[in-house]
């Protein structure tokens, strides 16, 4: 029976931490920023009945919640109204 030992240097092992890293990122694809707000205020909801929260706690998320709906508003694009009639 052989056995097989293996050496390995610290720095081998950060770059296969960066290596499985952006395997994880690539992925997993990103929500959009509607289900971002959907979830933050879902998120809000359930903090808010948690006793220790602080109001600097439930001022953060309102903040990212605002944050996701401007960027949902943003996001959002203007029809042209010639794409209501049928040619």
């Amino acid at each position: 029976m052989q056995s097989v030992v293996e050496c390995r240097t610290p720095e081998d092992s950060e770059l296969n931490e960066v290596e499985d890293e952006e395997a994880y990122t690539e992925q997993t694809p990103l929500p959009s920023h509607s289900d971002a707000l959907d979830m933050l205020t879902q998120c809000l909801s359930w903090v808010e009945q948690q006793p220790e929260t602080t109001p600097t706690q439930i001022f953060l998320f309102k903040n990212l919640i605002s944050v996701a709906a401007r960027k949902r508003n943003s996001s959002l694009k203007q029809k042209k109204i010639t794409s209501y009639f049928n040619k």
